[in-house]
Formats: C-alpha cells, structure tokens, sequence
C-alpha cells in the first residue's frame, strides 16, 4: 500500500506542506458491485485499495473529491431514448453511428443527426448502455466500502475543523454523454468554477476510478490540456479498473507520463 510522506516545499512565504487532491472517477454502486447495472470487472479490488489508501493516508490528503456519474432514465446513453420504425428500444452496447434505424424518441431528428456526425468525425461511435447510475437509486450511491473509508476521514476532518469530501455531478444533460468530468462531447471545457475544488490550488493531484478506459482517460485527456497542472498528477494504476484491457483510449496515461510529467504510483 502506498503511504505517503509529509514534506514541505518552499513557497514565497515560507515552507509549507504539500497540498494533496485525491480524485476519484465514478465511483458508484452500478459500475462497482457485481450486481451493478454497469459493472466494471475487478472494480471492488480498486475501491478496497482506495478505502486503504485513503485510510493510511488520512493525514496527508488535503481534499477528496468524487465526481459522480448522474442520469434520467431518458438518457441518449440508454435504450429507452431509441427507438426503430417498430418502436423496437436498441439493445444494451448497440453502437449507433446514424438515425436510418434508430431514432429519438422524444428530441429532434435534426439535433441528434448532428450530434452524431460530431462524434463520427472524432472517430468516437456512440453506444447504447445498460441503465445505470439513475439518480437518487442505490445504483447511483458510493461504493459502500469506500463510503464507510470516506466517512471516516471526514470525522476526522470534523475533530480538525476542516471540510468534508466534496461530490461533482455529471451527466444530468439528457441529449449527449458527458464522460469526462471536465468536458462535453464536442471536447469545449466546462466553466472550472462549477467544480467544488480548483486544481490550480494543489502540487499534487492522485487519479483514480472507473472505468479507466473510458470516463477516468476521457478526464485524463482534459486534465493535460491544462499547462499549470503539468508535472502534478499520479496515477494510482491500483484505484483504477477498466472495462477493456485493450482500448485505444488507455494510450492517454502512457502520453500524460511522457509529455506531461505525471507518474503512476
């Protein structure tokens, strides 16, 4: 298990402690537990290692924050959004490329048709997902193990008078994915000051989650297009669990570690 030092680093006024954000991706019942709609295999073993590492570490994490994925059921990523000339929904991991079999249901033709090509020429095809992480069911919850860790350091924090983990919903918008937590499908950067932490304010940012090869290294692609961050963030390759061992996006965590400066731990 990875414990970390306390050290300082100069600063104009002095030498201060590290400042550390552990970040964690999506970690929530549907992709977590076996029994989850979306379930991403061998993701227990990475929330009992962040349960650990959080608990070994409650001392040296200066924030924690979890970005939590939140859907309607009428969601482009579900069927219930789709439907052919039969009224027919699409099956679970359809890819979609265009509207001559499957249309909205409920929003325009003309804006899912576009919608669509955008994808298309960003080499991304869209796909139909089990419903998962329906807001406010137990599938959208934290992993319990790493609930139960998380409130434990935030009883501690309460005894210290500092503040508790903080959440990020993404998702909520029913017309296109969202998979990274800091951008949207056509890859614009949101407003930062809808997050609840400012990256800007750490020398430290660890990274983990689920899926790794998709919302963890949708986000990863965000976090280097940000210069300040350079040379800041670690991967904790243990916290992380994937849905294919063999996808292309997973390339983004090699070029991070050789152009920008992170590291995995």
């Amino acid at each position: 298990m990875l414990v970390l030092k306390n050290h300082l680093i100069h600063r104009e006024k002095g030498e201060i402690a590290v400042k550390r954000l552990l970040l964690i991706i999506d970690p929530q019942r549907d992709f977590t537990q076996q029994q989850g709609t979306l379930y991403v295999p061998q993701a227990e073993q990475a929330m009992a290692y962040l349960s650990q590492f959080i608990t070994d570490n409650q001392e040296q994490l200066t924030d924690i924050c979890l970005s939590l994925d939140s859907h309607h059921p009428y969601h482009i990523g579900h069927a219930i959004y789709w439907a052919n000339a039969q009224g027919e929904h699409p099956q679970p991991f359809t890819k979609i490329i265009d509207t001559k079999v499957w249309k909205p249901t409920q929003t325009p033709l003309s804006q899912i048709d576009t919608y669509l090509k955008a994808l298309n020429k960003q080499g991304r095809v869209h796909t139909i997902w089990p419903e998962h992480c329906i807001l406010d069911t137990q599938g959208w919850e934290i992993d319990p193990e790493l609930s139960s860790a998380l409130s434990q350091w935030e009883q501690w924090r309460k005894k210290k008078g500092l503040s508790s983990y903080k959440t990020y919903q993404k998702g909520s918008f029913p017309d296109a994915e969202m998979f990274s937590i800091l951008s949207t499908f056509d890859k614009k950067l949101i407003d930062m000051d809808n997050l609840p932490i400012n990256f800007d304010d750490y020398d430290q940012i660890f990274i983990a989650g689920v899926a790794e090869d998709i919302c963890v290294a949708e986000t990863i692609t965000d976090l280097i297009r940000i210069p300040s961050l350079e040379n800041k963030l670690i991967f904790l390759q243990q916290g992380m669990a994937g849905l294919d061992k063999e996808a292309k996006s997973l390339h983004i965590f090699k070029e991070a570690v050789e152009n920008f400066g992170a590291q995995y731990r």
